[in-house]
């Protein structure tokens, strides 16, 4: 006996497509948001002194890795 299966995309609700184009602002928005915290702790953080950064444990080449940490880029 033979067992067939078919994969079918999932059919999704009207209100998923009407949506969208909102979810797809708000996904914008929020990243927008972020590049922006992202760019004002690199400034903050290139005023610092080499000491100052060494106390936190950072260089100066290590200051656009550690601000853009929280971004999923």
């Amino acid at each position: 006996m033979a067992t067939l299966t078919a994969n079918r995309p999932v059919a999704r609700p009207v209100q998923h497509s009407a949506f969208a184009p909102f979810r797809a602002l708000g996904r914008f928005i929020v990243l927008f948001r972020g590049a922006g915290l992202a760019a004002a702790d690199v400034e903050s953080l290139s005023r610092l002194s080499d000491e100052a950064l060494a106390t936190r444990g950072l260089s100066r080449s290590g200051i656009v890795p550690h601000a853009m940490r929280h971004l999923d880029v």
